[in-house]
């Protein structure tokens, strides 16, 4: 019997849009929880002639749309391709200490262009599925105080070729960065302070939410157009790319915990506000201090909504819903960011990570 741990998924960066390439190599492995994308195959679209005989007499396959949301652990190592893909900007790294390599991820306004060939291995026994072409409309990163990390990412595909003419007729040659190295609660540091104040500095600025959720949207849609080949074109942008915040604070207790009304008042004085989120590994990516990291910076975060509801006898939650956006000019200890948000990665991937894993 098939077994979904028997799953193999292989992804490489392609050229031109619902061509494959070969993603059956080393380091190429996209190490995922589920796979919700399907065959593009539809629903049967039934003919209505009136032919005499009480029913129906004809009818034809249609097509679905290839997209879904595929869920993923956050590691330190192993999505610097993927997220290099979503944000669009990113470059040979910089060494530190040693083998330590700092690849910085910066948004870029479209990402017309940059897609993948995913390859699915769902059994062996069964066919791989093979998607010429897919693009990652974004993600969702949650980070939760007591949990592993977790990234959410939409995926829209060309089209799939479950059975014949595949580029990859196999995927035995794939492997990951890692398996494990995951990011744990644990291991998250949240900062922030007024956008125009000083730069972010451990304790006094540091807060302590329950959970952190951040939503980056590039806005993408596709739809079939009439070419004879049944397949979803390049997606294009059906509005402005969004990120948004979404954090949990406990609004009870002394101490570390009451600075964290310091997000009501600002909610109420409108102050917009810079922050950090640092999640840092036990491991080292160097020779000798510098650790495997990821580090989200944004420069102008505004509160929007914050909800504290009293449901009954229980703890009373503080929700805080923020809009990441444009800042002037860069913030002080954010150098050169006036984009809505960048992202800096700390591993050992020696390579531009917007070329092939």
């Amino acid at each position: 019997m098939a077994q979904g741990a028997d799953v193999v998924i292989g992804h490489a960066r392609g050229a031109i849009w619902n061509t494959a390439v070969d993603v059956n190599a080393i380091n190429r492995g996209l190490l995922v929880n589920d796979w919700t994308i399907g065959t593009g195959l539809g629903p049967l679209i039934y003919s209505n002639s009136l032919t005499g005989s009480g029913g129906r007499s004809n009818a034809i396959r249609g097509l679905n749309k290839l997209s879904g949301d595929v869920a993923s652990e956050l590691r330190y190592t192993g999505m610097e391709h993927v997220l290099a893909m979503i944000m669009g900007i990113a470059g040979t790294p910089t060494t530190v200490d040693g083998t330590g390599r700092v690849h910085v991820l910066q948004i870029a306004n479209n990402v017309d262009g940059l897609f993948d060939t995913i390859a699915v291995r769902k059994s062996t026994t069964l066919p791989i599925y093979e998607y010429p072409s897919a693009k990652y409309g974004g993600f969702t990163l949650t980070l939760p105080a007591d949990a592993l990390a977790t990234l959410t990412l939409p995926i829209i595909a060309s089209s799939c070729k479950p059975l014949t003419g595949q580029v990859n007729a196999n995927l035995d040659s794939v492997t990951y960065r890692t398996k494990t190295h995951n990011a744990f609660g644990t291991h998250i540091k949240f900062r922030a302070n007024a956008s125009s104040g000083p730069a972010l500095a451990d304790v006094t600025d540091q807060f302590y939410p329950s959970q952190v959720t951040m939503t980056f949207t590039r806005n993408l849609d596709s739809a079939f157009v009439e070419d004879g080949s049944g397949v979803q074109p390049e997606p294009y942008y059906t509005d402005f790319f969004t990120s948004t915040l979404a954090l949990q604070f406990p609004v009870y207790g002394t101490g570390n915990l009451q600075m964290n009304n310091t997000f009501l008042q600002n909610a109420f004085n409108e102050v917009p506000m810079k922050m950090d989120i640092t999640i840092t590994s036990p491991l080292l990516a160097g020779a000798a201090t510098e650790h495997f990291k990821i580090l989200i910076e944004a420069p102008f975060v505004i509160i929007g909504d914050v909800q504290t509801p009293v449901n009954d006898a229980g703890v009373i939650p503080q929700n805080v819903d923020m809009a990441m956006l444009e800042a002037t000019t860069a913030p002080t200890g954010m150098l050169g960011l006036t984009k809505h948000f960048r992202i800096t990665i700390t591993s050992q991937m020696t390579t531009d990570p917007l070329l092939n894993p």
